[in-house]
């Protein structure tokens, strides 16, 4: 098994990369990634300027270039099923959004057509009651003004009924929760190491990835106020779980999809960072 987990480190931390940064903060943001996964002290074996004398440091770097291997490709595997539960989640989100909108969308239809329909109807039957006596046309005028109430009635139902419905299926991770400081649910934790790179404001930026995405959500409005509360009403629809007929904005969940794209976006460029750790380790080996 370990061998098989070197093996994946080099394919995969060895392809080619974009341009990222200036070496300067390549290199910082290497050597964050080493204090996060706890590789420090065998990044300073690998390092060293004299190459090993004896059978004994030969052996202590080749275990440290191995300890180094096994971990970037935990890594590695951290972060792709960090992003399948956070595309998962965001799945889930989209399906319960898109079924509420459709059903919001056939309810107003529903109820415009029957607008249309008792309207127009009234209207055609009323007309006709007009070439009776003047009674059966006074009742004609009736059921005309009487069928214009209720199409009204109808046209304003159909204009207040609010894109909100209950979910067929529960939505179980709340990915987004440590985010808001909100306890996750079982399979909602991140890795210990890979919420520090969240968390932590990488070199060469002033804040950290999780409160830039705060800051971005807040500009686009899907936050309710930059001073962010767990027991916000909205921000709690948007950490936690979700179950089976809890009625809910679909706006809501539309939002919620979308936000954990951009968490999941983000995560993306971190394989990249993990390469930046193997490129520290190349010209040295």
């Amino acid at each position: 098994m370990r061998g098989a987990l070197i093996v994946l480190a080099a394919c995969v931390l060895v392809a080619p990369r974009g341009a990222r940064g200036d070496a300067a903060t390549d290199r910082a943001r290497a050597h964050q990634l080493v204090s996060l996964l706890g590789l420090e002290s065998q990044l300073e074996e690998l390092t060293k300027a004299a190459p090993p004398t004896t059978l004994q440091e030969s052996i202590a770097r080749a275990n440290a270039r191995d300890d180094i291997f096994v971990a970037l490709s935990r890594a590695g595997l951290d972060v792709d099923e960090t992003r399948a539960r956070l595309q998962h989640e965001e799945y889930e989100a989209k399906t319960a959004h898109d079924l509420i909108q459709r059903r919001y969308e056939d309810s107003v239809e529903r109820w415009s057509i029957a607008a249309v329909l008792v309207g127009s109807g009234s209207t055609v039957v009323g007309t006709g009651m007009q070439y009776g006596n003047e009674t059966v046309a006074q009742w004609g005028d009736g059921v005309a003004i009487a069928g214009a109430v209720v199409a009204a009635a109808f046209s304003v139902v159909a204009l207040a009924r609010h894109n909100i419905g209950s979910v067929s299926a529960s939505i179980e991770t709340n990915l987004l929760g440590p985010l808001f400081d909100c306890p996750p649910s079982p399979r909602s934790t991140y890795p210990d190491w890979l919420w520090r790179y969240l968390d932590t404001p990488l070199p060469g930026a002033s804040r950290s990835i999780r409160h830039e995405l705060l800051d971005k959500w807040g500009r686009e409005g899907r936050l309710p106020r930059v001073a962010l509360a767990a027991n916000d009403r909205r921000v709690h629809h948007l950490c936690a779980p979700i179950h089976v007929r809890r009625r809910i904005d679909a706006d809501l969940l539309d939002d919620r999809a979308d936000m954990l794209a951009d968490v999941r976006e983000r995560l993306a460029g971190l394989s990249g960072d993990l390469g930046l750790v193997w490129g520290e380790l190349r010209p040295r080996r």
